[in-house]
This record gives C-alpha cells, structure tokens and sequence, in this order.
C-alpha cells in the first residue's frame, strides 16, 4: 500500500507540474491580450474624444466611419460601468455554472469542444490515464479499482461519465480496448497501445510508453498553442487599431486637402 501512494504522490506531482507548465506557457499571450483590451480602451475613451472636439471646432462633415466611432466612443465614456457588470456577471455566472452539477457538464463539453484546445486536453487526458493507470496496475492494484481511481484523476465530468461506462463494460467481461474505444475520445495512437499491451501481458508497461509518447506530444502542442495565439492577439489588434486610427485620420485628410485647394 505504501508504494501505491508513493507512486500516486508520483504521478500527481507530475501533473501538477504539467499543468504548471501550460499556466505559464498561458501566462504571455494573456498578459498581451490585456494590454490590447487597455490600449483599445484609452484609444476609445481618450484619444477619440479629443479628436472628435478638434473635428467639431472645424466644422469639418464627417463621414460615417468617423461618425461611428464617435457614437462608440460616447457610448463607452457615458455607460463604461454596464461593460464592468458585463464583465462582474461573466464571471458570477461561470463560477455559478462551475458549482452546479448541470453547469459543470455544460462548461465541461465546452472545453472538450474548443478549437485548438480541445486538442491539447485531449492529449492530456490521455497521457494522464495511460499513466496513472499504468503506475496502479504495477502496483498491483485491480484493473476495476484502478479504473475507479483514474476516473477520479481526470477531472472532467464529461469524461468521468464515460469512464463509468467503461468500469460496467469491464465488469461485464469486455477488454479494457472494447471499452476504452466505446468512448469515442483517446486517440487511435493510445487505442493501439493499449491492445498490444493486454495481448502481450505488459499493460502497465505499454501504459507508461502511451504516457511518455504523449506527454512529450502534450508539450510540443501546448508551445504550438501559444505560438499561433500570441500573433492572432497581435493581428486582431493591429486591425482593430488600424480601423480607429483610420477613422479618425480620414477626416483630418480632407480638411489638409481643402487647406491645399486654397
């Protein structure tokens, strides 16, 4: 029993470390995405304004994309706090959904149906079963019991329901393969090694291959992750950036072309 919980104190510090690791592989393109939403925001509710009273005091006629960010920059200076309740209720309402059983489901399906994402927990659910499970089976842990624990580990009720199918369909007398593909989930690379490993009689071992094999696949996707978002952020920005400077530029030109047909 002892080298059980020794192994699982393991297996648990290494996921902790895992998700260390994507938190901070995270932690850049959130701190870009915030500054972005700040720079946005002193551009709406600072700068525009100014160039809207310099625009008003020439008597220059604006066009309607100028006109449009000036509404949207009154907007925002006059009603800023209903975009904070926005935001408040955002987050009340997530935390609330989190508590809840139902809402658990419903926020859980989500993040196993994010673009990108769901990928890169996809192979983190993966590598985390493939190595719990092998740590307790070569502890000697039974295949029912390990199978209990590991649908504890991952974390996510979506998959914990299915995980319960699976514990009936190997109390049924189904290979653990039958009824891991049943799931519809781990990809076709784990399915594979987990039916060579119960045909060979080395499961554990095969399992902690399968784990090694995908945490390595997990790192190189979650750097893949933050490599494609940091420059979206930037390109998004640049446009929506662009798109207010434009506004605002577009006006001050007519006004220098009408002081040069003079």
């Amino acid at each position: 029993l002892d080298r059980v919980f020794t192994r699982l104190a393991d297996q648990f510090e290494k996921d902790y470390k895992q998700q260390q690791k994507i938190r901070g592989a995270m932690t850049y393109p959130i701190i870009i995405l915030v500054i972005a939403v700040i720079v946005v925001a002193i551009m709406v509710t600072v700068v525009i304004p100014q160039f809207g009273n310099a625009l008003t005091g020439m008597n220059v006629e604006m066009p309607k994309l100028t006109q449009f960010m000036m509404s949207m920059s009154d907007f925002v200076t006059k009603y800023w706090y209903i975009f904070i309740l926005i935001i408040v209720g955002l987050i009340v309402g997530i935390k609330a959904m989190a508590d809840s059983e139902r809402g658990r489901l419903v926020l859980d399906k989500m993040v196993l149906k994010l673009p990108m994402v769901s990928d890169v927990i996809r192979t983190m659910m993966t590598a985390r079963f493939s190595r719990t499970l092998a740590t307790l089976l070569s502890s000697g842990v039974l295949m029912i019991e390990s199978m209990e624990i590991v649908r504890k580990v991952l974390g996510n009720s979506i998959l914990m329901q299915k995980m319960d199918e699976v514990i009936e369909n190997l109390k049924s007398g189904h290979s653990l393969t039958v009824s891991i593909t049943d799931m519809h989930y781990f990809p076709p690379m784990a399915l594979s090694m987990v039916k060579t490993g119960e045909e060979s009689g080395n499961l554990d071992e095969t399992l902690n291959k399968s784990a090694g094999f995908f945490e390595d696949q997990l790192e190189e996707k979650v750097q893949k992750l933050t490599t494609f978002i940091e420059p979206a952020i930037m390109i998004v920005l640049g446009g929506v950036v662009a798109f207010i400077i434009l506004s605002v530029l577009y006006p001050m030109i007519s006004v220098y072309q009408g002081i040069g047909d003079m």
